[in-house]
């Protein structure tokens, strides 16, 4: 074990034979063991495969000696040798046997092998030696790393068919496959729970339950009522299981996700008096819970303009209190309470937090400052200075237009300031802007109005990197900040078909292939301006354009340019706010017989009611 295999054979023969060597002692069946277990793990199979024999015609069993080497054999050899040795060595294919192989199968292997595993077990069956606990658990483990729970729980039914007894390790297991399964089966698992207490006469421990609180928390929407019950059954003074850490920090997750951190937090207090101190990971847990927006955790979006129902100032407090209990933060941690300030319109204190925690000199390399915070502080800007209507995005984060109302005017110059100074901070410290920032940064400019603006940050972007970012969705937020209501664009038909056909040839210049928003977006601010015919020419024009740039470019892969029912509900709308019903009915054929795309019932009662 000391890596000095060939000593330990010395030793070995010096004791076989009576050396000096070998100090006068006897050998047994445990010295060959360990002499053939030190080349064996040593990678020295040959010489380990030559002991082996000698321990044999020394009239010692060479069981415990073959597992071991069997242990280190290459996957692709285990079937073979497991196949030859019954006749070569004598070996007994026992229940230890067939649990060496299994593991040299599935956990020794980097990549489990189930098929050679089943060809094994039948082998063991042949000489009647079936499958016990031990090893069903191996292969339920290798299913659950394979992401086939449901292939394993159909294996565990036949072991459990074949009047085989499981144990608690095995059960465990399979609920933890349960509880793996997208999404969890916890019905299944509920019903083996009581099948291991009813059936199997064995007591679930803290394992168990906390794998089922972990399980009710993966349900959408969480089942926090359920996975409290499990945690009270863990904390009753007589259901003689005891919590562990886990079970705080699975309870407290599953009460953040579901925005209760006021109560995870509760819960966490009172570790101390099961004898457990909270740690960096129930401290995370929090945070994050703090830091998320419960209204958007409960429905699936935020339904504020500014959150105010996250609580990052609590959050805050308990990143002090973990400093002061000598624990550390996550990265992830830090990048959820940025976000949340953020949210909440708050980006001085999410500059705040990049300042005075993430620069400290003691933090590793992995708590470091990130062009993401910075990227999500851009978006707090959007936040701060934009007022959305619920449920809209912003130009810079979802591509939809603003309207006059949505855009604090008078606070223009605030906004490209605090922009500019989080660019600096970002270059300052040492990161590169990628294209969330650019295509932020560039939505936020003409979202204001400063079309040009934006457009030389994009061109900027290209000198100074020397490659383009995502160009595409920069283009496609510049084209869609022609529509902005603060842009002092010439309502001439002309100048607004020279700008789009500037932008175009500039996309066709720097070998950026157009898609379905880039067509969508450029109908949008023709049919915004009262210009139809250039709306439904642009169509035609863009269809073209894709096909002299696939040829151009040899492009193998798909169209990228697809009409869809965006493209001809935007037409139809388009015609109809200004009476032109026959045009929209035209627009609708056109769409449905000569695209092939079908209009949502809404869009075709319009113009055919």
């Amino acid at each position: 074990r000391g890596s000095q295999p060939m000593r330990a054979v010395d030793v070995l023969q010096a004791m076989y034979f009576g050396m000096p060597g070998g100090h006068g002692a006897p050998v047994s069946e445990g010295t060959f063991n360990a002499a053939i277990a030190a080349t064996a793990e040593n990678g020295q199979l040959d010489l380990a495969w030559q002991l082996l024999q000698w321990q044999l015609n020394s009239g010692f069993s060479a069981q415990n000696s073959f597992c071991t080497i069997l242990r280190h054999m290459p996957s692709s050899q285990v079937l073979p040798v497991l196949q030859s040795s019954t006749a070569t060595f004598g070996i007994c294919i026992n229940s230890k046997v067939l649990c060496t192989a299994l593991v040299a199968l599935l956990e020794v292997s980097a990549v489990p092998d189930l098929n050679q595993a089943e060809c094994v077990i039948q082998l063991a069956r042949s000489v009647g030696t079936p499958l016990d606990s031990k090893s069903c658990t191996i292969l339920l483990t290798a299913y659950n790393k394979l992401d086939r729970p449901r292939e394993g729980i159909t294996f565990f039914n036949r072991f459990v068919a074949d009047c085989s007894l499981p144990d608690l390790k095995l059960l465990t297991t399979v609920i933890n496959m349960y509880v793996s399964h997208e999404p969890p089966l916890m019905s299944e698992a509920q019903s083996m729970l009581s099948r291991m207490k009813s059936q199997y006469k064995l007591k679930p421990d803290t394992v168990v339950l906390n794998s089922m609180i972990r399980g009710f928390g993966k349900e959408k929407p969480p089942n926090v009522e359920q996975a409290l019950e499990v945690f009270k059954t863990i904390m009753d003074p007589h259901s003689q299981v005891k919590p562990s850490a886990y079970t705080f920090s699975a309870i407290a997750n599953v009460l953040c996700s579901a925005g209760r951190a006021a109560e995870a937090e509760e819960i966490v207090r009172s570790m101390e008096e099961s004898g457990i101190q909270p740690s960096a990971i129930h401290y995370n847990i929090l945070l994050k819970g703090y830091s998320r927006c419960r209204c958007k955790v409960v429905t699936g979006y935020c339904k504020c303009r500014i959150c105010t129902c996250s609580d990052p100032n609590r959050s805050m407090e308990l990143l002090h209190e973990m400093e002061a209990r000598g624990l550390r933060c996550d990265v992830v941690t830090v990048q959820s309470l940025i976000e949340a300030f953020c949210s909440a319109a708050q980006t001085e204190k999410a500059l705040s937090i990049i300042n005075k925690v993430l620069r400290k000199p003691e933090n590793s390399k992995d708590l470091r400052p990130t062009t993401s915070m910075y990227n999500m502080i851009l978006r707090g800007v959007c936040i701060k200075y934009f007022v959305p209507t619920s449920g809209d995005n912003l130009v810079s984060c979802g591509g939809r237009r603003l309207t006059p109302d949505m855009i604090d005017v008078n606070k223009r110059e605030d906004v490209f300031a605090e922009v500019d100074a989080i660019l600096r901070e970002m270059e300052l410290a040492g990161l590169r802007a990628d294209d969330v920032t650019f295509n932020t940064t560039i939505g936020i400019y003409c979202s204001f109005g400063c079309f040009e603006r934006g457009l030389e940050l994009m061109h900027s972007s290209f000198v100074r990197y020397r490659q383009k970012p995502n160009a595409l969705i920069g283009y496609n937020i510049l084209l869609n900040g022609l529509a902005s209501p603060l842009r002092p664009t010439s309502t001439e038909p002309t100048a607004l078909n020279e700008r789009v056909t500037s932008l175009l040839d500039e996309m066709v210049a720097n070998r950026v292939q157009p898609d379905t928003v880039t067509l969508n977006t450029i109908i949008k601010v023709f049919v915004d301006h009262g210009f139809m015919e250039l709306a439904e020419a642009s169509l035609t024009r863009l269809l073209s354009l894709q096909t002299h740039l696939q040829e151009e470019l040899k492009a193998s892969h798909p169209l990228r340019i697809v009409p869809n029912s965006t493209t001809f509900s935007t037409l139809i709308h388009g015609y109809l706010h200004r009476g032109l019903k026959d045009d929209a009915k035209r627009v609708l054929i056109l769409g449905e017989e000569t695209y092939n795309v079908k209009l949502l019932p809404s869009a075709r009662s319009l113009v055919l009611d």
